[in-house]
């Protein structure tokens, strides 16, 4: 078994090594998805299959073109990204998704709230018991929703749009698990959008591209706005426009045949991009009934915009289009149905040691969290308890006099898991099914690996 950067020896023994792995081009390379990928401090890219901890400190990786396992010092590698596994299709009762005092989240089933612990079934951790006091909030949700679409894993089923004034027809190309644009043109693709969607993808640029996604429209091909009249029928749509470098900004059009197009849309946002990052985490989510449409940007709301004339048509594609100088690349698009709840909020204000629950009409209810039985969570007000179904809380925010203090020390790995939960671990032991690792707030946990998206040490 060879043992690889552990030391500066070993190192330069093995350069031949990196050289065949990282950069050699006549190797057939695997589908993205099949493989597990490692980042190294020093700048190298391993793509294979991690089976798990040999000892302390180390983790046995085997590449598909050679034969022998190799160890990895994990002092030496930076992030691991997991291939993609098949994701839980079967639906959880009482699903929620927990937000913990440190910012880390923990999906699963709600079993019972007996004033002091949540006892959560989660599908990637077992059954936990999570005390009140390291909970800052918590929001039911649809656990394992309907995925209409995730990738991309090709050029098959997209159409690249027809040249046209000032956009190409061979902008897009598919490369390593991405869309990747190099210069002004379009892409799409009849996804079947939900009238709820969740539009999720990870969004990388080089200088200062805007990028343009149509939602809900019936054409696979680029419209023309300021000829927008002149264009065969077409069904109404929203144009979201996103221009990228060193702030965010973005506005939502709606774009109608014979309704005059404003510009500026229904509202801009700007948001500081102040640590100069050139990739980012986007989210859209959009309610075709309610005509709203939400934009996140690494998780954070940047704007919501209310839509108030009837715009959409009947389409259920997806067009992006690069309209600035620069270079776009998107991956881990996923295209799921959104059950409508908003963002669990942070840094909600509660009153004293009442704890405060949003309904899904907004109303709010302040008083002290009694027990869940039947669906209903019991809540004490200064008038009388209540009795609250799950189904009509939008989320719930524990009181802040009552928390524990976050751990002031950072755990070494934060984890992210496949259905976006966030966890920050020091990890204990690895085996081919599970990993087992301490919580700062959750104790001892053993996580299965199918459940694993990405490891990031600091």
């Amino acid at each position: 078994m060879m043992r690889l950067f552990g030391h500066q020896a070993v190192r330069r023994s093995y350069v031949w090594l990196l050289v065949m792995l990282v950069a050699w081009p006549a190797l057939p390379a695997r589908p993205a998805t099949e493989e597990d990928v490692v980042w190294l401090r020093s700048g190298e890219r391993l793509r294979g299959h991690i089976t798990g901890m040999a000892e302390a400190g180390w983790f046995r990786w085997r590449h598909p073109f050679i034969e022998e396992e190799l160890l990895v010092a994990l002092t030496n590698v930076l992030k691991i990204r997991f291939a993609l596994r098949e994701s839980p299709t079967n639906a959880l009762p009482n699903a929620c998704q927990v937000r913990l005092v440190n910012g880390d989240t923990i999906s699963g089933s709600m079993l019972d709230f007996d004033g002091a612990h949540l006892t959560l079934e989660s599908p990637a951790c077992g059954k936990l018991q999570i005390p009140r006091e390291v909970m800052e909030g918590l929001q039911p949700m649809e656990l394992n929703p309907l995925v209409v679409f995730q990738g991309p894993a090709g050029m098959e089923g997209w159409t690249l749009g027809q040249a046209v004034a000032g956009v190409e027809s061979d902008a897009w190309v598919y490369g390593n698990g991405a869309l990747i644009a190099h210069k002004p043109g379009s892409i799409a693709r009849d996804v079947k959008l939900p009238d709820i969607a969740e539009i999720s993808f990870q969004l990388e640029w080089e200088g200062t591209p805007t990028l343009a996604v149509a939602l809900y429209t019936d054409r696979l091909q680029p419209i023309q706005l300021i000829k927008k009249d002149d264009e065969p029928e077409f069904g109404g749509f929203y144009s979201l426009q996103i221009t990228l470098g060193g702030f965010l900004m973005a506005t939502l059009v709606p774009v109608k045949q014979k309704v005059p197009l404003n510009p500026q849309g229904l509202g801009i946002a700007i948001y500081q991009n102040r640590t100069l990052d050139s990739r980012a985490h986007l989210m859209i989510r959009a309610n075709k009934k309610d005509r709203t449409v939400l934009l996140y940007y690494n998780g954070e709301l940047i704007r919501h915009w209310q839509d108030p004339a009837d715009t959409l048509g009947n389409g259920t594609a997806m067009r992006f289009v690069n309209q600035g100088q620069g270079t776009l690349r998107i991956s881990q698009l996923e295209i799921r149905r959104w059950d409508g709840r908003q963002t669990l909020q942070t840094n909600v204000t509660t009153q004293g040691t009442n704890d405060l629950v949003v309904l899904l009409n907004q109303d709010r209810v302040s008083g002290v969290l009694g027990v869940l039985r039947q669906n209903e969570w019991e809540i004490r007000t200064p008038i009388g308890p209540v009795q609250i179904p799950l189904s009509r809380i939008e989320q719930l925010h524990f009181s802040q006099l009552r928390r524990q203090s976050p751990p002031k020390t950072a755990s070494p790995a934060r984890l992210m898991l496949a259905n976006k939960d966030r966890l920050s671990i020091q990890l204990e032991q690895w085996s081919e099914g599970h990993l087992n690792a301490a919580h700062p707030l959750l104790g001892r946990l053993a996580i299965k690996t199918s459940a694993l998206r990405e490891m990031v040490f600091d």
